[in-house]
């Protein structure tokens, strides 16, 4: 069947409609492994930028689901960032300065603090030696993020060019293969087969060929990629290790919560209106002042696991005491009955009515 130019028109911008809403910002953020994003800025000479965020953050989901999974805003940060989601949870760590490689680790509940992260979702740039340049804050849509970012360092302007490296080891090449979530592995055959159909932004290792081998043959080419990397050793038989992430740990029945300071629970008061908030302090303290909304269910008394049993365990909950003790025992009991959402509070009702 000969298809008329009407039709062809049409099928091409249906292609390009799916392709559009095909992208998520998961196909290109690499998802809490702080180090290992840094490393990798070195790497590919591109400036990090740490998107810190917390789940249930109306802010934070918007701006990842909209903006970071825009057409546009991908293709600009992944010409020119490499960029990791970082939330406050208790099993990750990172380095802090993170330009320091013989820096202490710290769970990323610190590093928030450490950075100064006052709301989420927040965006920290750096430049390429991961020294800070500057933050942005909140929610912003596609064209005004993009021309604020341009505004704030002159690096941020202008997209790298192609990258042509030799990966030396086996371990630089797991790291990739291990970090990025846009990586594939390619024989040098079937690169050259593919080469016209592939991704100009992804990742590319060439495996068992020579460093100017590939040269050669990206010379002979129009430069449409821009990252590629030669690995002279042989590949096929790595596989990529499967790590944690945040979403399997959430649903792990033991061990999970996500520890706020005062403001990250100020904004999830403001913003998260299925918020369950319970306030886990005998019933005197609680008459004496409480948290607006707050329900208060007695950690230290004999009904209290048969209460929360009889709760949504699906909801999402802020849980609090006096100053952070009584609460980490409820939220581990929670987390035993399989509650998946769970907001713990330290500082408690001491530290908010400061």
């Amino acid at each position: 069947m000969i298809l008329t130019k009407k039709q062809i028109l049409l099928m091409i911008g249906l292609l390009l409609f799916v392709f559009s809403f095909g992208l998520t910002y998961s196909d290109y953020v690499i998802d809490n492994k702080l180090n290992e994003a840094y490393t990798l800025s070195q790497l590919t000479e591109k400036p990090l930028i740490i998107l810190f965020s917390i789940k249930s953050c109306h802010d934070c989901v918007d701006l990842k689901e909209k903006t970071l999974s825009d057409k546009k805003t991908a293709t600009f940060l992944k010409e020119r960032f490499i960029i990791v989601d970082i939330n406050p949870v208790p099993i990750y760590f990172g380095r802090f300065p993170i330009n320091d490689e013989k820096a202490e680790n710290y769970p990323y509940s610190t590093i928030f603090k450490d950075f100064s992260v006052s709301r989420t979702p927040t965006m920290i740039f750096f430049d390429k030696n991961g020294n800070y340049v500057n933050r942005l804050q909140g929610f912003y849509e596609t064209d005004f993020l993009l021309e604020t970012i341009k505004t704030l360092n002159p690096l941020y302007q202008r997209p790298k060019g192609q990258v042509l490296k030799l990966i030396e080891d086996m371990e630089t090449a797991k790291l990739f293969l291990e970090t990025l979530p846009n990586i594939k592995v390619f024989s040098f055959e079937h690169f050259k087969e593919s080469y016209d159909e592939l991704n100009p932004l992804d990742y590319y290792i060439i495996e068992q060929a020579t460093f100017n081998s590939v040269k050669n043959f990206l010379d002979d080419q129009a430069p449409i990629l821009k990252n590629v990397y030669v690995y002279e050793g042989e590949l096929g038989d790595y596989h990529r290790v499967e790590t944690q992430t945040e979403e399997k740990v959430e649903t792990t029945p033991v061990g999970f919560w996500t520890d706020v300071n005062k403001s990250q629970v100020q904004e999830l008061l403001l913003e998260e209106e299925e918020l369950v908030i319970l306030d886990v302090r005998t019933p005197q303290e609680y008459d004496e002042g409480h948290i607006a909304g707050a329900i208060n269910i007695n950690i230290l008394s004999e009904e209290f696991e048969e209460r929360v049993k009889s709760m949504d365990k699906n909801g999402v909950y802020l849980v609090y005491c006096k100053s952070g003790g009584r609460s980490i025992t409820a939220v581990k009991v929670m987390t035993d009955l399989g509650f998946e959402y769970i907001y713990h509070y330290p500082g408690g009702y001491s530290d908010f009515v400061k």
